[in-house]
């Protein structure tokens, strides 16, 4: 298994190429999937810190500004919740109201897979377009550190 915070230092670089890579080419569902990686990513800090977490707005499209401001406040965050991790348990609720319980190591790895899984769909989009997506898998990025 990865290590958590290499994990989170990897997902806030492969969203942040993502992003730049939209910047240049936009294309509207792309940027609808990075906008969710992005609003998701608060629901999770909320629920982890047990604050409300709505979850009604998971598919707008947020600017590309707002966007990169919230992925670098969202990687600090995860990085303070990845010193912290013992094995405390979040007990929240999904989308439906149910309530499940999960570590806390187990959220932030679903956060970065989550990521990653979205990233690969925006990838696709990217090629249909014509367009090469920058390389964006976790050996890509282990070869820049």
């Amino acid at each position: 298994m990865i290590e958590l915070q290499k994990g989170i230092d990897y997902d806030f670089w492969g969203n942040s190429r993502v992003l730049e890579q939209l910047n240049e080419h936009p294309i509207p569902e792309a940027h609808q999937l990075l906008s969710h990686i992005c609003t998701a990513q608060n629901v999770w800090l909320n629920r982890i810190s047990e604050k409300p977490a709505d979850t009604s707005r998971l598919f707008e499209i947020r600017p590309f500004n707002e966007l990169e401001i919230a992925f670098k406040n969202q990687h600090q965050q995860f990085k303070k919740c990845a010193d912290k991790l013992g094995s405390r348990l979040i007990v929240y609720q999904n989308s439906k109201g149910e309530s499940f319980s999960n570590t806390l190591s187990e959220i932030l790895m679903h956060v970065i897979i989550h990521g990653q899984h979205h990233r690969a769909q925006i990838a696709q989009l990217l090629r249909n377009a014509g367009i090469a997506p920058l390389p964006s898998d976790y050996i890509f990025y282990l070869r820049l550190l």
